[in-house]
């Protein structure tokens, strides 16, 4: 299951082979050894592995339910709580007020309705 769930990570993340083991600080034959079932990686690869692509190791090793990647709406609504809870929050240097933070809620807003507009015209 390892080395099935590294190779699709890789391949949502568009990554080469190479790429992936500069990340981790091993070749790409080791990566393509570990996709194809030839070489179990250690615990700690295990660990850097999850770290990197955001996951648990459990989930790495298919010991774990597969979590839904979360939708746009609920990540727009935890942004917008977020940057309300910030005290002294700045942008370019420049300390942000109430009215900033509306402007960026807006602009979040307007390219949430473009992503719409643009789904519904490629249906």
């Amino acid at each position: 299951m390892f080395a099935k769930n590294l190779r699709q990570l890789r391949k949502e993340r568009r990554l080469s082979q190479k790429e992936l083991g500069d990340a981790v600080g091993v070749s790409a034959s080791t990566i393509g050894m570990y996709e194809q079932n030839r070489r179990k990686p250690n615990t700690k690869m295990i660990c850097k592995f999850a770290e990197f692509f955001g996951v648990s190791s459990d989930s790495l090793l298919g010991n774990a339910q597969q979590v839904q990647a979360p939708d746009l709406n609920s990540i727009q609504d935890a942004l917008t709580a977020f940057l309300h809870s910030q005290n002294g929050l700045c942008f370019n240097g420049k300390p942000l007020d109430e009215e900033d933070l509306k402007m960026i809620e807006e602009a979040i807003k307007q390219g949430m309705k473009a992503i719409e507009e643009m789904q519904r015209q490629n249906k």
